[in-house]
């Protein structure tokens, strides 16, 4: 298998988790929200397209998550 020629990188936010609410179905919830910012950016590098619309995928997506996961 041939790695592509790019990396992306993301992380889960500046604030804080409580860990004494933090269920498996809410770790699992911000999982499935990591995972979905990470396809959003990988499908934008894939097509060719440049870093910073990556980027803009990637944290759209994650905003678009941020009721849910509150």
């Amino acid at each position: 298998m041939v790695s592509p020629p790019f990396r992306l990188v993301i992380h889960g936010g500046a604030g804080t988790m409580n860990k004494s609410r933090a269920t498996p179905e809410i770790r699992s919830m911000y999982k499935a929200a990591l995972s979905h910012a990470l396809l959003a950016g990988y499908a934008v590098l894939s097509a060719g397209g440049e870093a910073m619309d990556a980027a803009v995928a990637a944290v759209s997506s994650m905003e678009g998550a941020r009721p849910a996961l509150a």
